[in-house]
């Protein structure tokens, strides 16, 4: 189950996410537990700022997340914030996956799953959309680093 919401310190302070937010965000559904299914927030704003609320956030992950200059927080920062037993779905800004070419994204995604301190619970993705006009050759690249990335 993903809810969706825009929590992102452009928009709001750790105080207002605290007091009109994270009940909200961080209940987990009685539609989600019994059935062992997972509680996925989307979130791809800027997340830094609340690490101490999402690592203590009823949540069994969070989708989108985006790294700068879209977010500003990597993949390996937001596990270690956040803790390993939370998914984390993302990881690749949008805005750069269509502006580089096939060899810096191979760089690239490669860089990110290396700094990754576990990819347990890591779907590498795009942290929210892949934006039209990305290079097919991009696309091409992220899957062949996936395909043939040495898996820990």
């Amino acid at each position: 189950m993903i809810d969706y919401e825009n929590t992102s310190s452009t928009v709001m302070s750790p105080a207002f996410y605290r007091q009109y937010s994270e009940t909200s965000s961080t209940s987990t559904p009685t539609s989600v537990t019994p059935r062992n299914k997972l509680f996925i927030t989307h979130m791809c704003g800027k997340l830094s700022a609340f690490n101490a609320e999402l690592r203590q956030g009823r949540q069994d992950g969070f989708d989108s997340l985006c790294p700068p200059t879209t977010g500003d927080i990597w993949a390996c920062e937001a596990r270690a914030a956040w803790g390993d037993d939370k998914v984390i779905i993302g990881g690749v800004e949008p805005a750069a996956l269509a502006r580089m070419d096939a060899s810096e994204t191979r760089a690239y995604v490669t860089r990110v799953l290396d700094q990754m301190p576990t990819l347990r619970r890591f779907v590498l993705s795009t942290g929210d959309a892949t934006p039209y006009g990305t290079p097919v050759e991009n696309l091409r690249a992220v899957a062949d680093v996936v395909a043939n990335y040495p898996w820990k």
